[in-house]
């Protein structure tokens, strides 16, 4: 029997059942699912459906029905985002982002913490080797992570280091049967077109070792840039409670262009709370632009860049920010910046973001002096903040004191806010 990694047993027992598996029905899906079960693990089994395909319906049925029959609790999400025989050329990955939302956002609601996915070693050579065709940088090779996070729930791939013959001989030789995806054979798809170029190399399993020997490679490599932009992150860069950063300029100019890159980055994405990093042309354009050290004002991947001379303002792009959202649970993490803990009766109350009319509004904006107020209106950041509303009506902001009498008025309410 091919084993699972002994680091991944050990992390399936830390974490005492509270993962589940993602199951397309595909071989390497099935084979997760199999090596679970000779185990003793039994995690819900999610299949997601798509709808792409006119046979997608009756395919998730039979894979539910045969993994339950092996033991396995098992469900079915469906999209509705995609038309059927959509076939362009960004269909798969915007088909791995719709997947990936619908089984995290489900998991959230269930208290499932962890999903472990099938990537396989083919999957990792063909990332890398797609990564260089498109001039990807060291984070691009270094491939799929074997440890992710998706909004919040960690990904987990025990399979990365498997080769696909054998996880399809290991079904074979169990009895197990598995989907074809017609599409996995479909050349409009760039990511086919190069499983196809691996597939024809003389020596394909050695070219597959040696991409994922390049992905460890630059992994390693990441890792200490990776390092070295945290400590300068906590040198040079402030965290207002009113959620934007501060760089400190001079220092930031002196580190290495690299460094400068990564740092941004990393602050563009805590602000936006964004999955994927601005692309590198448009760092690489802000980076030009603070450089020249004429002061200005740019939007990138969700936010506001603002430089002067002695500072680097980072503050979220207001009309990115949902407007208006309902409070259903007592702990909310609003526009993925502020956690807000409610106490109390939640019904008739919303969240949403602070606008120059609604300050005129709201029953605290007086509890501020000038100092804290400079702060909180630096660069109009304070427009990207939560206000609390009751029957749509402003009430507090949800980042100044709030008085008890005034929180009495209109609902029992008393919040807890900090920085996500």
């Amino acid at each position: 029997m091919i084993v699972f990694n002994p680091k991944f047993l050990n992390k399936l027992k830390e974490i005492n059942n509270n993962f589940a598996i993602a199951v397309s029905g595909g071989a390497d899906s099935m084979s997760l699912a199999l090596r679970m079960k000779l185990y003793g693990f039994f995690p819900l089994c999610i299949v997601v459906d798509h709808g792409i395909r006119s046979e997608s319906a009756t395919e998730a049925v039979f894979v539910k029905n045969f993994l339950e029959g092996q033991g396995f609790k098992t469900i079915i999400l469906k999209s509705e985002k995609f038309s059927k025989c959509e076939n362009t050329s960004n269909l798969q990955h915007r088909a791995r982002i719709e997947r990936y939302n619908i089984i995290t956002q489900y998991c959230i609601e269930n208290k499932i913490g962890f999903v472990c996915t099938a990537h396989n070693k083919n999957d990792m050579a063909e990332t890398v080797l797609l990564r260089i065709y498109r001039g990807s940088g060291i984070d691009g090779i270094c491939g799929i992570n074997e440890e992710h996070i998706w909004n919040g729930v960690i990904i987990l791939r025990p399979l990365i280091t498997i080769e696909r013959v054998e996880i399809e001989d290991f079904l074979i030789a169990n009895n197990w049967p598995w989907i074809n995806d017609p599409s996995n054979k479909n050349e409009v798809f760039e990511r086919v077109k190069f499983r196809n170029l691996i597939s024809k190399f003389e020596d394909s399993k050695t070219l597959i070792s040696r991409l994922c020997l390049l992905a460890k490679n630059a992994s390693r490599a990441r890792h200490f840039l990776e390092e070295q932009t945290e400590m300068y992150f906590k040198k040079i860069c402030n965290i207002s409670k009113y959620g934007y950063i501060i760089i400190n300029k001079p220092t930031f100019l002196i580190l290495h262009e690299e460094l400068q890159l990564r740092l941004l980055a990393k602050v563009f994405g805590i602000i936006s709370s964004f999955e994927y990093k601005p692309r590198l042309t448009n760092l690489e354009n802000i980076l030009s632009a603070i450089k020249d050290c004429a002061p200005f004002k740019r939007t990138i991947a969700g936010t506001i860049c603002c430089s002067d001379q002695d500072e680097i303002l980072i503050i979220r792009e207001p009309n990115k920010i949902e407007q208006s959202i309902t409070i259903l649970n007592h702990t909310v993490c609003w526009d993925k910046r502020f956690e807000i803990s409610f106490e109390g009766d939640i019904n008739n109350l919303k969240i949403s973001p602070l606008t120059p009319e609604v300050w005129g509004k709201i029953k605290n904006n007086h509890i501020i002096d000038n100092k804290e107020k400079k702060e909180m209106f630096r660069g109009l950041a304070a427009f990207s903040t939560p206000v609390l509303l009751y029957n749509d009506e402003p009430l507090y902001s949800l980042l100044l004191p709030i008085v008890t009498n005034f929180t009495n008025t209109k609902a029992n309410t008393r919040c807890i806010v900090r920085y996500c």
